[in-house]
């Protein structure tokens, strides 16, 4: 049950996030659900996209304030010595995401509006984005015999073990992530199905009790958009400048990669120039960077950005768990793709990805490729 799963005559596909960002996702997670939509359309699918803050009840009100909070929220930079602030931060993501939970589940208005919903609309499959917010779904879909397909972008509770290894001794830390694990798996077995973005979060799963006939490992990509891409997006960059892309919101993780490419930049010649772009970058613009890194932000037309650039990056080495949304941007174009193994997860089939197993393998491919774009407009 891979492809097979999708090709359903109609579809809903739900999740926590607003529909605005579906529409132009600045986040991971909705980006992931764009690239469905836009897999499912190409297979000629009746699509349509449900958010949970537009139910009207209790537990939209709770998710459309989540989503504005996430939205607005200040970008804060990630210090080695502000490690206070990365444990309370952990703690009100946590403790936020199981208030959600419990209000979802106890919010009788929200499923009656959410069956009475889904009766009227009468999918022939549902596809739910995250396990979180799921109980009510398998209830209600059991009960209209409606088969509820939950996509995993991650394993929840891994991800926040590895995302912040400060809370791993606090018991009260273990506590809160055994609860997650509890509820995140309790879905994947009583769904009908469940789809995982990687491979090895769907072998996790399967040792930790999810039926193995009842999983699939699938990233669903919109392979064809990429003609979509007009002449005038494919120019190149700069003469004889390498412009190295990167996307990403303002998580940890992403926080860490480009601390790691401002440490690289100063080491490499200046004429090879990181281009960052997203959230993310608002983080570093009250601190003093090399000038070849250069804050993009986040701007209206991405692909025609990233069209300028040579080559993207991707150095991802934690969490161990899910996929790299920013790899659904970088594939759009037949450029060159460097990543760590992690961050090739589910787009190892595509030629122009690159994997590395050390950060020094980065530099030395960024040389090389600088040398040979050098060396061709010279000639």
């Amino acid at each position: 049950m891979r492809e097979g799963v999708f090709l359903n005559n109609s579809v809903i596909i739900t999740h926590i996030f607003s529909n605005i960002d579906i529409i132009d996702p600045r986040f991971g997670g909705s980006r992931v659900i764009n690239e469905q939509v836009r897999f499912l359309k190409r297979k000629r699918v009746d699509v349509k996209v449900l958010s949970l803050e537009n139910i009207g009840s209790l537990a939209s009100i709770y998710y459309k304030f989540l989503n504005q909070l996430r939205r607005k929220k200040p970008a804060i930079m990630v210090k080695k010595s502000n490690v206070l602030f990365k444990i309370f931060h952990w703690y009100i993501t946590v403790v936020t995401l199981l208030l959600g939970e419990i209000i979802t589940q106890f919010d009788i208005f929200f499923k009656h509006k959410l069956k009475r919903l889904l009766k009227k609309m009468s999918p022939s499959v549902i596809f739910h984005h995250t396990p979180f917010g799921c109980i009510p779904f398998i209830r209600i879909t059991q009960s209209l015999r409606i088969p509820l397909v939950v996509v995993s972008h991650n394993i929840e509770c891994i991800f926040f073990l590895q995302i912040n290894p400060y809370t791993r001794k606090i018991p009260l830390a273990k506590k809160l992530l055994n609860i997650i694990g509890r509820i995140e798996f309790s879905c994947y077995k009583r769904a009908t199905h469940v789809i995982f973005l990687s491979s090895i979060d769907r072998k996790l799963a399967v040792n930790l009790g999810v039926p193995r006939e009842k999983t699939s490992s699938l990233v669903p990509i919109d392979i064809n958009r990429k003609h979509s891409i007009r002449k005038e997006q494919t120019i190149p960059s700069e003469k004889k400048k390498l412009q190295v892309g990167f996307v990403g919101s303002e998580s940890y993780a992403n926080v860490l990669t480009v601390m790691y490419l401002c440490k690289l930049a100063k080491k490499l010649p200046p004429n090879i120039e990181f281009m960052i772009f997203g959230s993310v970058a608002e983080v570093f613009k009250s601190v003093k960077i090399p000038q070849n890194v250069i804050l993009k932000g986040y701007v209206k037309d991405l692909y025609k950005d990233l069209a300028t650039c040579d080559v993207f990056i991707n150095n991802k080495f934690l969490p161990n768990t899910g996929i790299e949304a920013k790899m659904l941007d970088y594939i759009v174009f037949n450029k060159p793709i460097i990543t760590t193994p992690r961050g090739a997860r589910g787009f190892r089939r595509f030629k122009n990805v690159i994997v590395v197993n050390s950060l020094k393998e980065i530099e030395k491919l960024l040389l090389d490729l600088y040398a040979r774009k050098v060396e061709s407009k010279n000639k």
